[in-house]
């Protein structure tokens, strides 16, 4: 793929693994389709044939696909850097994390204490629980 630049085009690679009555009679692959962008200042036949057809002898272009438009790289024109934060900032904010967990659990855990400690106690009167005699 090719970045910056403005036509599309389709080419098209053979294979010739056919059986014997199917012989000589190409049919395009479709695992086997490409695409190109090709610089606007280029004629496509010439980029063909210096790009293409030396990695693919067999390929051809398929003229009723060949689209012009352009690409707009998005990232290169708009994205802006923003460096990482520093380590030791990183690390103080996972400590806070952590000791603000440790705080919830302890939290948890006290209230689960008074919970337990706040359930009815049987009285025990006379030997028997609840007084009852």
């Amino acid at each position: 793929m090719f970045y910056n630049t403005g036509i599309s085009t389709y080419v098209w690679i053979v294979r010739n693994r056919k059986p014997a009555h199917r012989k000589g009679k190409p049919q395009p692959d479709a695992n086997l389709r490409d695409t190109e962008n090709v610089p606007l200042s280029e004629k496509i036949e010439t980029y063909f044939k210096r790009e293409v057809l030396p990695h693919a002898p067999d390929a051809w272009i398929d003229h009723e696909k060949t689209k012009v438009g352009y690409e707009i790289p998005f990232n290169r024109h708009f994205y802006v850097f923003k460096p990482p934060r520093e380590l030791a900032e990183i690390d103080a904010e996972l400590k806070g994390v952590h000791a603000e967990s440790d705080h919830v659990e302890a939290w948890r855990r006290g209230a689960m204490r008074c919970k337990l400690s706040a359930s009815p106690r049987l009285r025990v009167k006379n030997g028997t629980p609840g007084g009852v005699a």
